[in-house]
């Protein structure tokens, strides 16, 4: 019966500190710890854990982690994830982001689904930074202050969330603009895509500043300095925050990212070609416009689907956690296992935005290449020296001077930013001048051909 209870307070132990589903995402990874993290994190009075057989009726128990947990396979991954996780996704996505940034500043894509790209890239970074930021300041045990901590906490935890729901405003921009393609104009603006992200941003915000007043900075026996939830809000985080913050960060988006994933499928596939274009079909450039927004679409679909991949189970896991049998030594180690696993999945959700878009989108991989690799800076250079050498052999011609002159007025007009359109007109002007030259040329010799067969007409 005594060891029945035991079994019963550290289950109850683990629950209290893991219920902190936003605590859970953004320390998920911690530097120097062995099991004992997995419990210290949960608990506000600093309870650890012993092994299940060893467990008396006492508050305080201590765990031999090393002999005890190192020997389960599930507790060597976990324990790999949880130190090395972080930064192996960390470089991934920093880089990931900001080629984004870059490759999405040269492309011609919709306007409105470009801002929400370079939203999602902005946020990801942001968030990635902040959490690295913190594991090094907990692996060099720096005292930063409850202020600071508290601040770690809410930015931590706002950025992951913001960045789900510029994923669902994305998802149900593109709904809008398959379901009612003549109404894109007047919804889908760039004035309407900036307020929606401002008042996402404004209301995850507010919904997450209970932060900077519910945590704190408190000496710990361990790691010298642990930021902890204070003791009376304690029961709000467990009970009440737990449930709120699993709803909007995980379990609405995935739900709200199926229903426009699925309508927006459903309507493609039986959508004709012009039904699918965002715009007018009477604009001219209509049909660039329809390879244009296949494109996003394809690129959306592929992180919404991949998106609710990795962020399921973080469902799932917010549903039964409280069912997970923790009664033997594998099972704590076990669910260890599954912990990491399901929030190292969350952060890899941050981390492969860019190289979705690169596999699911032809054209954001081709630009990225030609921008990585100078092909565009290449290609412009050769089209001036192109220019320069045509301009030369113009200049070097017996035509006229005139030629010079319309080639000069063609290389400062405002035309000749684009290389290929100012050869283009440059090869225009060039046979327009020839032609009147050789008019010109003739004209003359039938003339002095006619007048030595009439000199009379000649004086005429």
């Amino acid at each position: 019966m005594e060891s029945k209870n035991s079994n019963e307070l550290s289950f109850t132990t683990i629950s209290t500190l893991y219920a902190h589903s936003s605590t859970l995402r953004f320390a998920s990874v911690q530097p120097n710890n062995h099991l004992f993290d997995l419990t210290t994190h949960i608990n506000a009075d600093f309870t650890s854990f012993a092994p299940m057989d060893n467990v008396t009726n006492t508050s305080y128990v201590e765990v031999d982690t090393e002999k005890k947990y190192d020997e389960y396979i599930e507790y060597i991954v976990a324990f790999f994830i949880q130190q090395k996780g972080l930064y192996l996704l960390t470089p991934l996505g920093l880089f990931g982001s900001i080629a984004s940034l870059v490759t999405l500043s040269r492309m011609k894509l919709i306007f409105t689904s470009a801002m929400y790209m370079a939203a999602l890239a902005i946020v990801d970074g942001i968030s990635l930074m902040i959490k690295l930021t913190f594991v090094e300041i907990k692996r060099a045990q720096i005292s930063i202050g409850s202020t600071a901590c508290a601040l770690f906490y809410y930015n931590g935890t706002w950025t992951q969330q913001y960045s789900n729901w510029i994923l669902v405003a994305m998802t149900f921009e593109r709904f809008i603009a398959i379901r009612f393609p003549l109404k894109v104009s007047k919804f889908c603006t760039k004035r309407n895509t900036f307020t929606v992200l401002l008042i996402i941003l404004f209301a995850i915000m507010v919904l997450n500043c209970h932060f900077l007043w519910t945590f704190q900075e408190v000496p710990h026996p361990i790691f010298k300095y642990e930021c902890m939830p204070r003791p009376e809000y304690a029961h709000f985080l467990a009970k009440t925050w737990y449930w709120i913050d699993g709803v909007s960060y995980a379990m609405l988006p995935c739900l709200l990212l199926l229903i426009c994933n699925s309508l927006i499928i459903r309507k493609i596939r039986t959508s004709t070609g012009k039904q699918l274009d965002l715009t007018n079909n009477m604009q001219i450039n209509a049909g660039e416009k329809n390879k244009q927004q296949k494109q996003v679409t394809i690129m959306l679909l592929s992180l919404s689907i991949v998106f609710i991949i990795l962020t399921l189970p973080n469902c799932i896991f917010f549903i039964v956690k409280d069912e997970i049998e923790i009664n033997s030594n594998y099972k704590i180690a076990r669910y260890y296992f599954i912990y990491n696993v399901i929030y190292f999945l969350s952060d890899i959700n941050q981390s492969i935005n860019f190289y979705l878009y690169c596999v699911a989108g032809r054209k954001f991989r081709q630009k990225f290449i030609e921008v990585f690799t100078c092909k565009e800076n290449r290609r412009y250079h050769l089209s001036r020296l192109y220019v320069a050498k045509d301009m030369g052999r113009r200049t070097s011609s017996p035509v006229s001077t005139s030629a010079v002159t319309g080639v000069t007025r063609a290389s400062s007009s405002p035309a000749s930013d684009n290389p290929s359109k100012y050869i283009s007109d440059l090869k225009i002007i060039t046979v327009v001048l020839e032609l009147s030259a050789v008019f010109y040329l003739y004209n003359n010799d039938f003339h002095n051909v006619d007048a030595s067969i009439n000199p009379l007409k000649s004086k005429i």
